[in-house]
């Protein structure tokens, strides 16, 4: 088998096998990607990029037809939810129904997800835990065109945090260092995992740009430092949340003393990901830089896990509507030619078997007969839809509750959370996009912005929710004289500070509110 981690500048190619839960690396190889080919995770030049994996496979001599992919982007779209328990959790459709409109996304995407858990609800309804991902669907239709010109059986296209997730998960002795967070390191993105009791509970991609840190040549270390903060910040909130036991690094970890450097304010011990005990090898490589793809061996429960995107609902339909039109047009002429034998029987014996098969054939070609195939396949999708939907009406009053909400509303939480709170106030325009709202907020105490994340959180209303900008401004003036008078030496007002922070954060899904 092989897996190939692909990212906007490099092809990494793992040859191996797994065998019970131990992976065999038998080869690895890395190649640079012309700049542009791939960008954002979107290939945008499939020549340039299959000519440079069927180069690794001539000069491997490699004979493996069977290949997983893994990709990552900054428009790929990683959550932590809960939804209601549908009465069939083999019912993917309305599962994945509900996480599209949950993420408030549109059916363009590509959904799966992974069920981590049951639980319940405030009101002690069952409930499903799930990991899901979106990915756009042009992005996963450029992969499997990309693997269609190679010529290999594309297996499973992954997202590169399903991937290392399986690693993780997969390793016991990880176990006792969670919580958990796994940096992935890059230049030009940053990919945060965080584990927490023998699961995945948060993701965080970035891209990153030198530009951002006036191109400095530590502009990678810079970064980290920013994305680990920030998601600690927002770990910080979480009332369930355990102190960090460990930071480990992955991916092109050059200076790994810088990195840990970088960190090291955050008094949590930092380490580069090891080789776990269930990989073998007889070749010599960074493990880190081939870990997501390594990962990719380990097989999944079927029943739990739906994240591999050539399995998800909208590739199953395009592969189905293809072999359902075959199907029928195949039937139609199974049908006909069942007549046209019968005919062949009653027709007079000096008719020959060539003139009564060129007449079958201009039967089954003329328009006519191509309208009746067109006019099946179009009653059986009807059908089909209509099967769908009784199937579903089971589910419709939950997934209408998955509808949002509208700006009054939001308003009235955002401002509600503000009671009690002295000298803090919403400044400038609440932006509200979708699911997405941001706000920014004044205040004269450093302890308010703490404050008031935490009572947006009891609302359970929003989640998410992460800050953006935080700046103090320290305002010392003296104090007015009379004129020709002398001022004193210590004649200053007391230091008057205030705070600005901007918050960014999405409403939960079963607020039930439409926005205008």
């Amino acid at each position: 088998m092989l897996s190939i981690d692909i990212t906007d500048k490099q092809v990494k190619l793992v040859r191996g096998t797994l065998s019970g839960n131990k992976i065999r690396v038998l080869e690895v190889e890395t190649r640079d990607l012309t700049l542009g080919s791939v960008s954002n995770g979107y290939i945008t030049d499939i020549p340039m990029v299959a000519g440079e994996i069927t180069d690794i496979i001539a000069t491997k001599n490699i004979k493996e037809k069977e290949a997983i992919v893994c990709i990552n982007s900054g428009s790929i779209l990683y959550k932590e939810m809960t939804i209601p328990k549908p009465k069939k959790i083999t019912n993917s459709a309305a599962i994945e129904t509900m996480i599209i409109n949950t993420m408030g996304i549109t059916n363009e995407y590509n959904v799966s997800y992974s069920i981590i858990g049951e639980t319940e609800d405030e009101n002690q309804t069952p409930a499903l835990k799930l990991l899901a991902t979106a990915c756009p669907q042009r992005m996963v239709d450029g992969y499997i065109r990309l693997f269609t010109q190679l010529g290999l059986n594309l297996k499973q296209i992954n997202i590169s945090n399903n991937c290392i997730s399986r690693l993780i998960l997969n390793t016991p002795k990880l176990e006792s260092a969670m919580p958990l967070m796994l940096v992935q390191v890059d230049n030009d993105f940053v990919n945060i995992n965080v584990y927490e009791e023998g699961q995945a509970t948060l993701n965080r991609y970035t891209r990153i740009d030198p530009y951002d840190y006036g191109n400095d040549d530590d502009y990678v270390n810079q970064a980290v430092y920013n994305e680990v903060f920030r998601t600690t910040q927002f770990l910080s909130q979480r009332k369930d949340m355990k102190p960090l036991k460990e930071i480990m690094f992955y991916g092109q970890v050059r200076d790994f003393i810088a990195l840990s450097n970088a960190v090291s304010s955050f008094n949590v011990p930092a380490h580069i990901l090891s080789m776990p005990n269930n990989v073998v090898t007889f070749c010599d490589f960074d493990f880190s830089e081939y870990a997501n793809a390594i990962g990719a061996f380990f097989k999944v429960r079927k029943d739990l896990d739906h994240v591999n995107l050539l399995d998800s609902s909208a590739v199953k339909e395009k592969k189905g509507a293809n072999k359902f039109l075959i199907a029928v047009a195949f039937a139609a002429i199974l049908s006909i030619g069942a007549v046209a034998g019968a005919t062949l029987v009653c027709n007079s014996i000096a008719e020959t078997t060539q003139a009564e098969a060129d007449r079958i054939n201009a039967e089954i070609k003329s328009d006519e007969m191509q309208a009746k195939v067109q006019l099946l396949a179009a009653k059986d999708t009807v059908l089909t839809n209509v099967s769908n939907y009784q199937a579903n009406l089971s589910d419709a009053d939950v997934l209408f509750e998955y509808l949002p909400k509208g700006t009054t509303d939001v308003m009235a939480k955002l401002e509600e959370a503000l009671k009690g709170l002295k000298d803090t106030n919403l400044i400038g325009e609440v932006a509200i996009s979708g699911y997405n709202v941001s706000v920014s907020v004044e205040t004269k105490s450093k302890d308010m912005p703490t404050q008031y994340v935490r009572n947006l959180i009891d609302q359970d209303y929003f989640e998410g929710i992460v800050f953006t900008g935080f700046a103090g401004e320290d305002v010392t003036e003296e104090e007015e004289t009379a004129e020709g008078a002398t001022p004193a030496v210590n004649n200053q007002k007391e230091k008057d500070i205030t705070y600005r922070f901007e918050l960014t954060m999405r409403l939960k899904g079963g607020n039930n509110v439409e926005l205008k």
